[in-house]
Order: C-alpha cells, then sequence, then structure tokens
C-alpha cells in the first residue's frame, strides 16, 4: 500500500467522522436549546463552546485510527516509516482543515443568530482577541496536540501490554504527586521560579497573554509525542487485523 493511499483512507474515515460530530454538535449544542428559548419566549443567549468538544473529538479520531490502522496498512505491505507518516499527515491536515472551520462556521452562526447564539472557542478567543490568524493558530496547534497525544496513548496501549504497561500508568499516575510534594519541600523562592517559568511557557504575563510562547511550547510537545510515537511504532507487534 502506498502512502497517498493510505493518507486518502485516513482522510475518507475522518472526514466522514467530522461531518457526523458536526451535526451532532449543531443540534445538542446549538439547534436543540435555541428551538427551546424560541418556545419559552425568552430573550437568554445561548452560549456553546465548540474548542473543547472538538479536541475531544480529534482525540478520538487519532486514537483508534493508530491502532485499527495499523493492522490494515502492515497487512497490505506498508512499511512502519510510511504508517508514521501516515499518521502525522492526516493528523495535520485534520487539525487545519477543523482549525478553519471552526473559525468560519463561529463568525456565520454567531451573525446568523444574533443575541441568541454565542458560539466560543475558548483558550483561542482569550489569546488571539479577535485575530482570525491568530486563532487559526493557537486552533491548529491545540488540535494537532491532542491527536499527537492521541497517537502516543493509542500506540503504548496497543504496543505495550502487561506488566510494563502497569508500571508506566503507575508512574504517570504518581508523577503529579512527586511533583507536589518537591514544590512543597523546594520553599518559596522554588515555588516562584517553578511558577515563572510556567506563565513563560504558556504566554502569561501582567500585560495579557502571548500566544507566541504558547505556540513554542505547543510546536515542542507535538514534537516530543511524535518521536515517542515513531519510537513505539518501530519494533511494534504485528497482530492479526481481526485480533
Amino acid at each position: 500500500m502506498k502512502l497517498s493511499t493510505a493518507f486518502t483512507y485516513r482522510m475518507k474515515y475522518q472526514m466522514k467522522s467530522l461531518a457526523f460530530f458536526f451535526s451532532y454538535f449543531t443540534f445538542f449544542a446549538i439547534l436543540f436549546p435555541i428551538i427551546g428559548i424560541l418556545f419559552a419566549g425568552t430573550d437568554t443567549t445561548v452560549n456553546s463552546d465548540a474548542m473543547f468538544a472538538s479536541s475531544i473529538f480529534i482525540f478520538i479520531i487519532a486514537y483508534i485510527g493508530v491502532s485499527s490502522d495499523f493492522k490494515l496498512f502492515i497487512q497490505n505491505g506498508m512499511s512502519r516509516s510510511n504508517i508514521f507518516l501516515s499518521y502525522l499527515i492526516s493528523n495535520v491536515t485534520i487539525s487545519a482543515f477543523l482549525a478553519s472551520v471552526l473559525i468560519v462556521f463561529k463568525l456565520i452562526a454567531n451573525d446568523f443568530f444574533t443575541q441568541k447564539l454565542n458560539i466560543t472557542l475558548f483558550f483561542a478567543d482569550a489569546y488571539a482577541q479577535d485575530n482570525h490568524w491568530k486563532s487559526l493558530l493557537f486552533l491548529f496547534l491545540f488540535f494537532l496536540f491532542s491527536a499527537s497525544l492521541a497517537s502516543v496513548v493509542g500506540t503504548f496501549i496497543d504496543r505495550v501490554t502487561g506488566f510494563k504497561r502497569l508500571v508506566v500508568i503507575a508512574t504517570v499516575v504518581i508523577v503529579p504527586f512527586v511533583i507536589g510534594l518537591l514544590l512543597q519541600m523546594g520553599g518559596p523562592n522554588f515555588r516562584s521560579s517553578v511558577f515563572s517559568f510556567l506563565k513563560k511557557i504558556l504566554g502569561i504575563s501582567t500585560t495579557g497573554l502571548d500566544i507566541l510562547p504558547l505556540a513554542i511550547t505547543l510546536l515542542v510537545l507535538i514534537t516530543l509525542f511524535s518521536i515517542i510515537t515513531y519510537l513505539l511504532n518501530y519494533n511494534r507487534e504485528i497482530r492479526r487485523i481481526n485480533d
């Protein structure tokens, strides 16, 4: 199987899933509440955030695909490197497409349902401040981050089994407690340095929110997750498609 064929296969599945997601979101998060308001005769405005629901959707389809698609592609003679590239290219494409659609969707929906509906993109709105290009950049990186994280999780669960999986999961669960303990033991100066560093990489300052540091942070995490996915995929066990 060629890389282009694998990419087309993944995009067809993801686009079908995206159409279902938008239909579901539009009905339950927009039309259903608005119909209720109209029948009730009130002046309430429906506030509906589309960013988090979309990021969860991206995570789910990336997670499902990284397991089921690997079995299909490897049994059709595709190399592991090309399988990884198909994940990466399709994740980049669907993230960029969904980010663009959401910005247009927000503008049209808020304009069409004036004073009845307020579609928000939460963090994107906070960082971009009505700059559509900044919103596009933020959403693209945020969705790609979700997809990259899902690829790591999906590949890990499929790749690592038994006692090794339990050890890694236990380590991940314990890490926050260890960090919290270190913050308590480190003293005020240490805690201040840590919080200052977090604010810096998240673009939080006294003057407001800056998207550039956050964009760099997301790019670093996306790159890290991609490298981990590639390494986990390198010696991944070949299983039957009906396993």
